[in-house]
């Protein structure tokens, strides 16, 4: 009876309530106290409707227990979180100026396993020249999940994914300063802190690495062929320096320049 008398006290509220956001939460929080509200979905529909019926806005229904739902989303990566630059205002290192930074960075060395934090649908998943490879990915409720700079993507827009699959692997592209992850969570586009909203891995196995192919030594190459002082050389490149040889001349030290069936080439002397 008391929760009458008051709604008919605020009625002349209610047209205001329409176009007034503060005025809206206001009468919401005065007048029902089941209901909790969450500033994008909320209206003076709110008033009207009895405790435990749910409210159609748009596309989004929210029940009697509305709020931001938070998924118990998992860690990107498979490793020990470090955080080298958090959600804030920072001073920009590239663009040296201060700027919102609106993910996590996360230290990741070149080809660190990134797993999706939560299943979904793969939004995007392509190239920019500041976020470098990256991959969007919609998740349940309203979120979204995005991981910059990677080395390799290894999903596509479109694909579905379940939590924890592997969707691409740590780098350096885009616009950074180093091998990391920027991680980004999004709920109804706003962005979120994310470090606040992330759990442990559920596994102790650290996956592996990209499968990279161990670094070929370095050996001298033949670069061209010109002529000096009326003799015919070659030009030929080591470790950043440059000699010019003759036929039959050993160059730094190991190698042999063979002249045979009118091409040159390089032999390694045993």
């Amino acid at each position: 009876m008391r929760r009458i008398l008051l709604f008919l006290l605020l009625i002349p509220l209610l047209t205001q309530a329409t176009d007034d956001v503060a005025v809206t939460l206001a009468l919401i929080q005065a007048t029902r106290p089941d209901v909790e509200v969450i500033e994008d979905h909320f209206s003076s529909a709110m008033l009207l409707i009895a405790p435990g019926d749910k409210i159609s806005e748009g596309n989004t229904e929210t029940s009697k227990t509305s709020s931001i739902r938070y998924p118990h989303f998992l860690s990107p990566l498979n490793i020990p979180l470090r955080i080298t630059s958090p959600f804030s205002l920072r001073w920009h290192p590239l663009m040296q100026r201060f700027s919102p930074h609106e993910g996590t960075d996360f230290a990741a060395p070149r080809l660190t396993p990134v797993l999706a934090t939560e299943k979904g649908i793969v939004e995007e998943a392509m190239s920019h020249p500041t976020a470098g490879n990256y991959v969007v990915i919609r998740h349940p409720l309203g979120w979204r999940s995005r991981y910059l700079h990677l080395d390799r993507i290894t999903v596509a827009t479109g694909q579905e994914i379940e939590r924890g699959k592997v969707i691409g692997y740590s780098g350096n592209t885009g616009r950074s300063t180093g091998p990391h992850l920027h991680f980004e969570l999004m709920y109804h586009g706003q962005t979120m802190d994310s470090a606040k909203l992330l759990s442990a891995s559920e596994t102790d196995t650290v996956l592996p690495a990209a499968a990279v192919s161990p670094p070929k030594p370095a050996v001298p190459k033949i670069i061209l062929v010109t002529e000096i002082g009326g003799q015919e050389k070659v030009m030929v490149k080591y470790k950043g320096k440059t000699i010019y040889a003759g036929a039959n001349q050993t160059v730094f030290g190991h190698y042999k320049v063979l002249l045979q069936n009118g091409r040159y080439r390089l032999y390694k002397l045993s």
